[in-house]
């Protein structure tokens, strides 16, 4: 993938919540929905990808994250995020729903990411 499209390298951030995620084994996100709008679902405007993720304690049933993506020129942006969920628990959403959308024909490149990288990195300077 190009420079272009940062959104691909995710090992970075996934390396930022992997101590959370040794702990949420068995709240893994999968992939709920995915919803298309535009032309066609050939020729999307816009992606959204509803990401499940399954009981914890805190939340003592399971829920779902919204990702949202404009789409345009086979380029995808990262729009929205939401969930009402911790800021991990969105990056994992936004992760597992950045994968599907490369998955869609249409698209050929995901942006957006690299502003949720720099959002984490900053909360984690924050806490350290």
């Amino acid at each position: 993938m190009s420079e272009a499209s940062p959104g691909r390298d995710n090992s970075e951030v996934t390396a930022a919540v992997q101590g959370q995620d040794a702990a949420k084994d068995s709240d893994a996100p999968e992939i709920k929905q995915v919803q298309t709008s535009g032309q066609s679902a050939a020729v999307p405007n816009s992606i959204e990808v509803d990401v499940r993720f399954f009981a914890r304690q805190e939340h003592g049933a399971p829920y779902t994250a919204t990702v949202e993506y404009e789409v345009s020129d086979g380029v995808a942006v990262l729009a929205d995020v939401s969930s009402g969920a911790s800021f991990a628990d969105e990056i994992r959403a936004v992760l597992k729903a950045t994968d599907e959308v490369y998955r869609h024909p249409a698209v050929g490149e995901v942006n957006g990411i690299e502003e949720l990288k720099t959002t984490a990195r900053s909360k984690i300077a924050v806490k350290a």
